[in-house]
């Protein structure tokens, strides 16, 4: 398995911090989290991509998977706000390569936040870690 999470995720944390949403994203979670808005984001799988062995059958190459899931808590405007912070997080994951393959809201499970967004995101991975842009 090729694990590139911290080097995402530092990247990730860079962008949104760029933007204006310093400290809003940790990679362990939270049924809740304690604070808003937040982002969980992850490396949730890691598999074998189809037909890209070399000649000596090794495959060099995986398919990354991260997943975001995004809280809001605003009164008003809580899902504008996933969405923006959403927006952040595309442009620097396709900026990497990454295609995003899914972005959908969420029903809160909690009255603790008022809009969950959730996006996934699959790139391809060399064993050196090189993202390559599908």
């Amino acid at each position: 398995m090729t694990d590139i999470e911290n080097i995402i995720i530092n990247r990730i944390d860079n962008a949104l911090e760029s933007a204006g949403y310093a400290n809003i994203l940790g990679s362990s979670y939270q049924e809740v989290p304690a604070e808003f808005p937040w982002v969980f984001f992850e490396q949730s799988d890691t598999y074998e991509s189809v037909n890209q062995h070399n000649s000596s059958r090794a495959n060099n190459f995986e398919t990354a998977v991260f997943e975001a899931d995004i809280y809001s808590n605003k009164v008003n405007g809580s899902k504008g706000e996933c969405k923006a912070i959403l927006k952040v997080i595309d442009e620097e994951m396709v900026s990497l390569g990454f295609e995003r393959t899914a972005a959908q809201p969420m029903r809160p499970t909690s009255d603790m936040y008022k809009a969950r967004l959730f996006a996934r995101y699959r790139g391809v991975v060399d064993s050196n870690k090189y993202i390559y842009h599908t």
